[in-house]
């Protein structure tokens, strides 16, 4: 931080003068008179008060002028620290929101989008596809993590070259993924672009030596149809999907609706009632003898447990 020194004319002391005009003005006191030896003192009184004062102005100038300098130095380093700061944070929040695997959002991410979507009044609906790849344990049991993790980075790398302006693809956690899809059109907007995340997933995946058929089971649940919350929105969504993975026929996806709801609320009911149940008084066993029918003779029994419950008349079996 360089700063010039003080100016030429500053610190030019004139006492060696006056000490060398004293001597002469004594000598010469005798022929000027008294009068004119008080006026020339006054003279030379005057001379070094406005030469002082000159001084300190200059050094009080100077000073000022420096002060000025360091402060326009120091606020300039500041502002070129804080930009430093922010691009740093940037970075970081950019690492921290990111998946290291995939470079997709994180969980973390699509937790705080799914907040701010419900939060901001501007954005009257969205959708919610929970995605979960089929049997990719048996890709990590069979060939390693290592191949696995080279599966997974590929389907997400066609997964972000095919999101549109409006979708958002996240990866939540091992083989999960989510995408978000704001304000789109209508249904049929959904289910084209669920027909392309089957289709793009379904291509083969090479790994060499490997060659890798995946498959995906998706789950949908829309704001706020089905949903006006976070937490019930990603239930149904998790429902819809598990549907849709446990599912034997050919469809990998399942919207989530009334009918989807009544099923598991009767399965928890269900679930419920056996663990609360009194197996000694409410379970019978019975057998049911077989016979052949060519010669009526016992050729075996079965055996069923069946559930006597007085509340629930249908659960009977």
């Amino acid at each position: 931080m360089p700063y010039e020194a003080l100016p030429y004319n500053y610190g030019n002391s004139k006492k060696f003068q006056i000490l060398v005009i004293l001597p002469i003005l004594v000598l010469l006191y005798p022929f000027i008179g008294w009068h004119n030896f008080l006026i020339i003192l006054i003279i030379i009184g005057v001379h070094q008060l406005t030469s002082r004062y000159i001084q300190v102005s200059i050094k009080t100038d100077y000073l000022l002028k420096k002060e000025q300098h360091i402060n326009e130095y120091l606020e300039q380093a500041i502002q070129e620290k804080i930009s430093d700061l922010k691009l740093a944070n940037k970075a970081l929040e950019e690492i921290s929101n990111k998946d290291g695997l995939t470079g997709l959002y994180n969980r973390r991410y699509f937790l705080n989008n799914l907040d701010e979507l419900i939060n901001d009044t501007s954005c009257s609906k969205f959708a919610l596809l929970y995605m979960d790849m089929d049997r990719f344990k048996a890709i990590n049991d069979t060939h390693g993590h290592e191949v696995g993790d080279q599966v997974l980075y590929s389907l997400s790398k066609r997964f972000a070259n095919h999101c549109k302006d409006n979708c958002t693809v996240y990866r939540v956690g091992g083989d999960e993924f989510a995408v978000i899809i704001k304000d789109y059109e209508d249904t049929s907007y959904l289910y084209d672009i669920i027909d392309s995340l089957l289709k793009i997933s379904e291509s083969p995946i090479r790994i060499p030596p490997y060659v890798f058929n995946v498959s995906l089971s998706i789950g949908v649940a829309k704001y706020p149809k089905d949903a006006k919350d976070k937490g019930t929105l990603l239930k149904y969504a998790d429902i819809a999907m598990y549907e849709a993975k446990i599912t034997h026929t050919n469809q990998k996806y399942f919207f989530f609706d009334s009918d989807l709801s009544e099923k598991v609320q009767k399965k928890h009911s269900l679930e419920v009632m056996l663990k609360n149940s009194n197996f000694d008084n409410e379970f019978k066993l019975y057998y049911q003898l077989q016979y052949r029918t060519s010669d009526n003779k016992l050729v075996g029994m079965e055996a069923l447990l069946r559930w006597i419950n007085q509340t629930q008349i249908l659960l009977i079996g």
